[in-house]
């Protein structure tokens, strides 16, 4: 299949990874070039997380997930869960959905630890979400406002 003809056969997929694409660019200059401490107010209210009932459509919290998975795997850099989980918070906000960014840690078979990042909007997991895994979080960032 061509590009052209997945286009055609995706048109209402396509506005969402272009804003994926955009995000996830964005995400990634912004952890690369800018200290911790200058994009941090961006993602919310610290230590504070959104209530797990609020209203928002199962359909476009897939959109957003479908489409960061998607752009991200043809990335020429690899996009890790930090990237993907501000670029889904910031397509949440854009739409006026409150969600909270986790920021967890475990260690592996080896005693190193690992960090991950995951996001969730009312009671669903939107990205980097794994079940099973037992990450201790010790950071969370509550996205309710337009400050974003």
């Amino acid at each position: 299949m061509s590009l052209a003809q997945w286009i055609a056969r995706n048109r209402r997929f396509l506005k969402p990874c272009l804003e994926a694409f955009w995000e996830l660019s964005l995400a990634k200059a912004i952890i690369v070039f800018l200290p911790f401490h200058y994009w941090k107010k961006r993602c919310g209210h610290f230590q504070c997380e959104t209530l797990k009932t609020y209203p928002v459509s199962p359909q476009e919290l897939k959109n957003i997930s479908r489409s960061i998975k998607f752009v991200a795997k043809f990335l020429p850099w690899k996009s890790k869960c930090l990237d993907q989980a501000l670029a889904a918070q910031h397509m949440l906000a854009r739409r006026q959905l409150a969600n909270t960014l986790y920021l967890g840690m475990i260690k592996n078979e080896q005693k190193a630890w690992l960090a991950h990042a995951w996001v969730r909007c009312g009671n669903d997991w939107v990205i980097g979400y794994q079940a099973g895994v037992n990450y201790t979080i010790v950071g969370t960032y509550a996205w309710v406002g337009k400050h974003v």
